[in-house]
């Protein structure tokens, strides 16, 4: 994370819970990334449309608008 900070790059946080009630836990993250000073606004994960907005860039500029979320935000 510092060094794609030092780069102006972005992260998307992932989780690998071990049970469902884990799922989307990212306080530790949260919590390294304020420590290392990283901005907000390079992570990509912050919302599914953010998430699919980028992806929609990346992907020969396909329009992913009309996807349907499972949750909101």
């Amino acid at each position: 994370a510092e060094a794609v900070g030092r780069h102006d790059g972005l992260l998307t946080f992932g989780s690998d819970a071990p049970i469902a009630a884990q799922v989307g836990r990212f306080g530790e993250c949260l919590a390294f990334i304020e420590k290392i000073g990283f901005p907000g606004d390079h992570i990509l994960s912050t919302s599914g449309r953010r998430f699919l907005d980028f992806l929609g860039k990346k992907n020969n500029r396909r329009d992913l608008s009309g996807v349907e979320l499972l949750v909101q935000g």
